[in-house]
């Protein structure tokens, strides 16, 4: 097909056939897409596996930060959760993480970069330890951060996160995470850092979580419902949100049990003396 596109195109440019053109080039688009998922799930071969995990192992972990093929780390990743090897994903994982402990600024952003871009395949297998240790982590790095580009590279990782722990129902993590940030952004003696953090907790509040937290609530759970309580007041005390609490409160509406009355309340309240305080 894609020699066909090819030919097509060759014989459209030489006779100036616009339609022709067109068509054979949606062709070799395709192809190379068709191209591009058979080989995104063909298994990898046993003995390819053991290679790339040798490789890394072997290998500076400052210098795999520079010449890591992120797209194959990823394809790793997932073909040893295939293949059940949970204590080798850790290590692979823990090698590429423990950068964001180095001294240098750039090697702590460059860490976060590239756990930020495996990200999405650590959130899609079975075995979820070696992220909920990288989040550990990063959230004690994110704790001590001073420099600009490391911490907003760590943030948004850590961002990442976010909806998939709340997603599992998994509030520790996140609670975690929300907490530090509106420590940093009530910090006025690093200025610097506050307006980070500020500008973190804005993204964080405008994630998709609600409907995810209102199921949490409708749960018949009282220990999920508590949880997800605690949650919401979590980032309802963030100072950017405002339209989060307003989001909830809507949701509320069809939920009747005691933490969700409890949260119309507080945040009824909430709202309430926010316009009162604009007045003042």
């Amino acid at each position: 097909m894609g020699i066909i596109g090819l030919i097509s195109i060759c014989s459209s440019i030489f006779y100036f056939n616009i339609i022709i053109f067109v068509i054979s080039t949606i062709i070799v688009i395709v192809f190379v897409v068709l191209s591009s998922f058979s080989v995104n799930f063909e298994p990898m071969d046993y003995e390819a596996i053991k290679r790339m995990v040798a490789e890394i192992a072997n290998t500076d972990k400052k210098e795999l930060l520079l010449k890591q093929d992120l797209t194959k780390l990823s394809r790793l990743i997932e073909e040893l959760d295939r293949i059940k090897k949970p204590e080798v994903i850790s290590s692979v994982v823990n090698r590429f993480a423990s950068n964001i402990e180095d001294e240098s600024p750039d090697i702590r952003a460059r860490a976060a970069r590239v756990i930020g871009k495996v990200t999405p395949s650590m959130q899609r297998i079975g075995y979820s330890q070696a992220y909920v240790e990288v989040n550990k982590a990063f959230i004690e790095a994110e704790g001590v951060e001073t420099n600009k580009r490391a911490y907003i590279d760590i943030a948004d990782t850590l961002e990442k996160g976010i909806p998939w722990f709340v997603e599992k129902r998994l509030y520790d993590k996140p609670n975690e995470i929300i907490s530090m940030f509106n420590d940093h952004s009530d910090n006025k003696e690093q200025e610097d850092r506050s307006k980070w953090a500020f500008k973190v907790l804005k993204k964080i509040a405008n994630k998709n979580l609600v409907e995810l937290l209102i199921e949490a609530l409708r749960s018949e759970n009282s220990v999920t419902q508590k949880e997800a309580y605690a949650f919401i007041k979590n980032i309802s005390n963030s100072p950017v949100a405002a339209k989060f609490n307003k989001r909830v409160v809507k949701g509320l509406q069809s939920i009747d049990n005691e933490f969700s009355k409890n949260l119309k309340q507080e945040l009824t309240v909430k709202k309430e003396k926010k316009k009162g305080a604009e007045y003042l």
